[in-house]
């Protein structure tokens, strides 16, 4: 396989019962690109390019899509990689029609929905285009009709259910009673109101990696504004 992307973060050690305080770099996060890109001077060396040049069409290359486009695509490679593992055919690529008809039935039989299936398909269809192989065997009439036939089987997933009162009156118990450091009880707690307020899914808030944050992205002190109001009994709150 190439490389794969894979990001991996080291925690820092701190005080037993404590998350181990570090001062977060301010970084400029892009849009497109940047690490997480599969781009590599490897991919592009069969077109027997000037150094100077292999770099300028790896970045861009990378900025080509979006960072969490690439993450998806890396998601599908390591799908690809437990497919072989699991039930021992070979997916290096270039892929054949078995071995793509048998990684969207592993991905079936692991209960992943027809729109998983297909974008983790174009993961690797994007992979073997980088990599100059052929994709014929996305063609495959078998193919189409078993992710056609996925999406006709499947059960229709739950939707998940919004937190509520009761559930937070239940993580303040298990936070009061865990074996954490009160400063890092009042830290998670804060967050978890924050977010229950202002109805936020967790990346809306908070930074992608441990250490470092986007001011763009990342919520900031400055774009929170905490008002009064006064309730019906004429108290201010």
């Amino acid at each position: 396989w190439p490389k794969m992307v894979g990001e991996t973060h080291q925690q820092e050690s701190g005080e037993p019962g404590t998350m181990g305080y570090t001062s977060p770099e301010r970084i400029s996060i892009p849009k497109y690109g940047g690490e997480v890109g599969e781009y590599q001077r490897e991919t592009i060396r069969r077109l027997g390019l000037p150094p100077d040049l292999e770099s300028v069409v790896v970045r861009l290359s990378n900025a080509s899509l979006a960072r969490n486009t690439w993450r998806a695509y890396g998601s599908a490679e390591r799908a690809a990689l437990r497919c072989e593992a699991e039930i021992g055919i070979p997916m290096s690529p270039p892929w054949a029609e078995a071995q793509a008809v048998a990684f969207a039935a592993h991905c079936a039989k692991r209960n992943l929905t027809a729109s998983t299936i297909r974008q983790y398909m174009s993961g690797i269809k994007s992979m073997h285009k980088r990599l100059g192989m052929s994709t014929a065997a996305w063609d495959s009439f078998i193919l189409k009709a078993v992710t056609r036939g996925r999406q006709n089987t499947e059960e229709q997933r739950k939707q998940k259910v919004a937190i509520s009162p009761g559930m937070m009156l239940i993580i303040r118990k298990k936070i009061k009673t865990c074996n954490m450091a009160p400063q890092d009880k009042v830290t998670l707690w804060a967050v978890l109101v924050m977010l229950y307020q202002g109805s936020l899914r967790g990346s809306e808030a908070l930074g992608d990696k441990e250490g470092v944050f986007d001011n763009t992205k990342t919520l900031m002190v400055e774009d929170v504004t905490i008002k009064k109001i006064k309730t019906d009994q004429g108290e201010w709150r």
